[in-house]
C-alpha cells in the first residue's frame, strides 16, 4: 500500500501533525486534497470514509496540535477534545469498555489525533520531540532507550546537520590557514620569522587551524622541539 507520510511510524496525534512538511525547500500538505487525505488516513490506520467535513475536522485538529507543541496556546486543542466525549458500558461478559466519540462521526479521527496528544504527554512528554534541524517542521516520539533521539531521521536531517557542522568548522579555520599561507610566501628568502609570524604558527595549531604537522600548499610544518620547522626555514623567536 502506498505511504505518503514523511515519517511512518509515529503516534496518531503526531502523524498528522506532520501531515505538512517541507521536503527540499517545497512545502508538502497531505490534507491539501480530499484524495491525498484519504491515502493519509488509511496509511494511518484510521477507518471509515473522510468527507469533507472530516477533512476540515483533521485541519482544525492538526493547527491545534502544532500550536500545543509549539508554545503557542492550548485553547484550540481543547476545542478539539471538547467535540468528544468518553462513553462508558460493559459487555454480558462483564467486561468493561471506554470508548472515546464524537459527538459529530466527520469529528471522530480528529478527535482520536488530540486525545492520543493527551496519551503521550501522559506517558512520556520528554519524549515528544521536534527534530533538531532548524529547517524541519516534522516531530516525532522518541523510543530510543536512552532517549537519546534528535532527529527525525538520521539519514537525513542528522547527516544534514553534521554536514552543515563540518563545513561551519572548516570555514571557521580558512582565515588562520590562509594567515600561514602568506606567512610562508614571505619567508621564502628569509632564515627565520619575527615574533608575530611564529605567534601565528602556535595560534593557529592550538586553534584546530592546522594540525601539528600538515601539508600545506607542497610546505610541511611539523613540531620540533618546541619550535616550528617550515621546509627547512626554522620558525623561532628573534
Amino acid at each position: 500500500m502506498y505511504d505518503p507520510r514523511a515519517l511512518p511510524g509515529e503516534p496518531l496525534a503526531l502523524d498528522l501533525a506532520d501531515t505538512e512538511f517541507v521536503p527540499d525547500g517545497t512545502v508538502v500538505d497531505l490534507l491539501a486534497t480530499a484524495e491525498s487525505a484519504r491515502a493519509w488516513a488509511a496509511a494511518a490506520g484510521l477507518a471509515g470514509t473522510l468527507d469533507e467535513a472530516g477533512l476540515s475536522a483533521l485541519r482544525q485538529a492538526r493547527s491545534a496540535i502544532r500550536d500545543a507543541l509549539e508554545g503557542r496556546g492550548t485553547a484550540p486543542l481543547n476545542a478539539v477534545l471538547d467535540k468528544g466525549r468518553v462513553r462508558l458500558s460493559v459487555s454480558d461478559a462483564l467486561a468493561p469498555a471506554r470508548t472515546l466519540q464524537a459527538g459529530e462521526p466527520a469529528w471522530q479521527p480528529a478527535v482520536l489525533a488530540a486525545a492520543n496528544l493527551l496519551d503521550l504527554l501522559e506517558a512520556a512528554p520528554g519524549r515528544v520531540k521536534h527534530c533538531e534541524n532548524p529547517d524541519c517542521v516534522l516531530w516525532f516520539f522518541d523510543t530510543t532507550r536512552n532517549g537519546t533521539r534528535r532527529w527525525c531521521s538520521m539519514a537525513v536531517c542528522g547527516n544534514r546537520m553534521k554536514a552543515r557542522r563540518h563545513y561551519d568548522r572548516v570555514k571557521a579555520r580558512l582565515p588562520a590557514q590562509n594567515r600561514i599561507i602568506r606567512m610562508h610566501r614571505r619567508m621564502q628568502h628569509t632564515r627565520a620569522v619575527s615574533r608575530p609570524d611564529a605567534a601565528i604558527c602556535e595560534l593557529a595549531i592550538s586553534q584546530g587551524a592546522i594540525r601539528s604537522s600538515m601539508i600545506l600548499k607542497g610546505t610541511v610544518l611539523a613540531p620540533e622541539r618546541g619550535r616550528r620547522t617550515l621546509t627547512g626555514l626554522r620558525c623561532e623567536y628573534r
